[in-house]
């Protein structure tokens, strides 16, 4: 019984340390996918975003488009 508490006392660090590291790298994946100034996705984020709501079969797309005058 010994060695199975020595074996979960050592394991415990290692799982908090990854779970700490998974935090923070969804935390760096999340930044790095919007735009600093505006708080807007870039194209890899809007993206990966668009792929994974277009999977539901009743999403539904607007594209939306400046009307250019010249």
């Amino acid at each position: 019984m010994s060695s199975l508490l020595a074996t979960i006392a050592a394991a415990g660090p290692l799982a908090a340390g990854w779970s700490v590291h998974t935090v923070w790298m969804r935390r760096r994946l999340h930044t790095a996918r919007r735009d600093p100034l505006t708080g807007l996705r870039t194209r890899d984020g809007f993206t990966r975003r668009a792929t994974t709501l277009l999977k539901n079969p009743q999403a539904v797309v607007v594209l939306a488009s400046p009307i250019l005058r010249t």
